[in-house]
């Protein structure tokens, strides 16, 4: 209460003396309260303020580079997003195609049908079976593999049009280690012939059990010679052109046909320990693999 009395009997006098100044004596006291209080706001208010004024503005400044420099640094997220979406397809065709390609991979239980499936290409070709041994294989990959031991006799022609069939049964099958070895008995051109098939087998449950196809076989492959027949070698005994007597050929429609020792004969047949390779209208060529015999119809 003291201090208030003190402070307005303090104010109470500055008042009765400024009354009692004159105008000019006034208005120059005015001024230089003025500028006292102005002083006292600028150096203890409004400086301190603006210059930390002035800081915030250049850290927002700075924040604000930074934030552009990052922003110009990071991926357009709409693009990644598309380029995901993308992905993301492709992944899905991808295995797509992988759940369609193991439909088709034969399963352990179809070992037995694949087998059957491998005697029914040679059917129509001269080929002797010996041999079929099936064995799987793990041997640390994804997939167990199939490999199937072979051994046939047949001539170089039929097998090669028997691997043709082979190759247009399925994309996964695939002959290897073929070897031909000519046999010294039989009919002249035939040879032993072992090889291995090998497929990749699909784990059983995943592929649906589909009935085999009839197989479609490819077109016969055109070859002149078998090339383990020496055109060097001393001919085999056997009969001999005198032996065979051609006495008609009917050339005409899809089928020809010769008379030959009395017996009627096509294309492929046998006579002897030859093959009749071609029929034309006026002779017959006959062939043991290494050479040819002309048949000629005599004239009268």
């Amino acid at each position: 209460m003291e201090i208030k009395a003190k402070i307005k009997e303090l104010i109470e006098k500055t008042a009765r003396q400024f009354n009692q100044l004159q105008k000019r004596q006034r208005m120059l006291v005015l001024f230089l309260a003025t500028a006292i209080l102005f002083s006292f706001y600028y150096n203890a208010i409004y400086k301190p303020q603006s210059s930390h004024l002035a800081k915030v503005k250049t850290e927002l400044t700075n924040i604000n580079n930074r934030l552009v420099k990052l922003k110009s640094q990071l991926p357009d997220i709409q693009k990644e997003k598309e380029a995901l979406d993308v992905a993301k397809r492709n992944l899905d065709s991808l295995k797509a195609q992988l759940s369609s390609f193991e439909l088709q991979l034969p399963t352990t239980g179809r070992i037995p049908q694949l087998l059957g499936e491998l005697v029914r290409q040679a059917q129509g070709l001269p080929i002797d079976f010996v041999s079929i041994r099936p064995k799987t294989s793990k041997e640390k990959k994804e997939y167990a593999e199939l490999i199937i031991e072979m051994k046939i006799n047949s001539t170089y022609s039929d097998f090669a049009n028997y691997l043709n069939r082979l190759e247009s049964l399925s994309q996964f099958l695939r002959a290897t280690d073929i070897a031909m070895e000519e046999r010294k008995d039989g009919f002249p051109g035939q040879s032993d012939v072992t090889f291995t098939l090998a497929t990749l087998l699909g784990e059983a449950g995943e592929t649906k059990p589909e009935e085999l196809k009839e197989p479609q076989f490819a077109a016969p492959l055109a070859i002149e010679r078998n090339p383990f027949l020496s055109k060097f070698r001393p001919a085999q005994e056997g009969a001999k052109k005198e032996e065979f007597q051609l006495s008609g050929i009917i050339a005409s429609g899809k089928t020809p046909t010769a008379i030959i020792n009395n017996e009627v004969y096509r294309v492929g047949d046998i006579i002897g320990n030859k093959k009749v390779k071609q029929i034309l209208p006026n002779m017959v060529i006959l062939t043991d693999g290494r050479e040819s015999t002309v048949l000629t119809l005599e004239r009268e």
